[in-house]
């Protein structure tokens, strides 16, 4: 016979089903939305700017669908063209152990891209502090930042406390 403590109850192996349902459920929103928002703010320059749980619905075929259209922004065709760049640059950007936000090349055209979006940063602040800028609002936050910026906004080596201007019609994105 089986030990009763190696072998999986009915109860746990129905806990893992109904977890891997949920992931695949996650991922699967994940993809949608990615996919709606990618396709209103690149496409079409429109999209809905207040996108929490409660604006979300789940249709009876499985699909997802987004409701209260209230608060919706636009953004130009040449930030639009400017955020792509700036999110292929930092897809492509280079890790090393020794430079875990990025290597200093791919960091400075990220930083010349934020410039480019219109992000005015303090003076005094570093060189990579727009490069900073853009890994905080559109990449993972739990990315490694430059230039000793941390992802807290509310800490005082946030990048936040460094911005002087941001861009109007990309308020709402990130």
């Amino acid at each position: 016979a089986a030990d009763d403590a190696t072998t999986p109850s009915a109860s746990s192996a129905s806990d893992t089903v109904s977890a891997a349902r949920r992931v695949a459920g996650g991922v699967l929103l994940l993809d949608a939305l990615t996919e709606a928002f990618g396709r209103c703010i690149f496409e079409t320059g429109f999209f809905h700017a207040d996108p929490h749980p409660g604006n979300l619905v789940v249709l009876e075929d499985g699909r997802f669908g987004l409701i209260d259209y209230g608060q919706v922004k636009q953004i130009s065709g040449k930030s639009r063209a400017t955020l792509a760049r700036v999110i292929v640059a930092l897809a492509d950007r280079r890790k090393t152990a020794a430079h875990p936000a990025g290597l200093v090349e791919d960091l400075a055209a990220i930083a010349d891209l934020g410039i480019e979006l219109g992000v005015t940063l303090d003076p005094a602040a570093p060189v990579e502090g727009p490069a900073a800028v853009a890994i905080w609002l559109f990449d993972d936050a739990n990315e490694p930042l430059p230039a000793g910026y941390v992802q807290n906004e509310l800490a005082p080596a946030s990048p936040a406390n460094a911005l002087k201007a941001f861009p109007q019609d990309l308020v709402l994105v990130a």
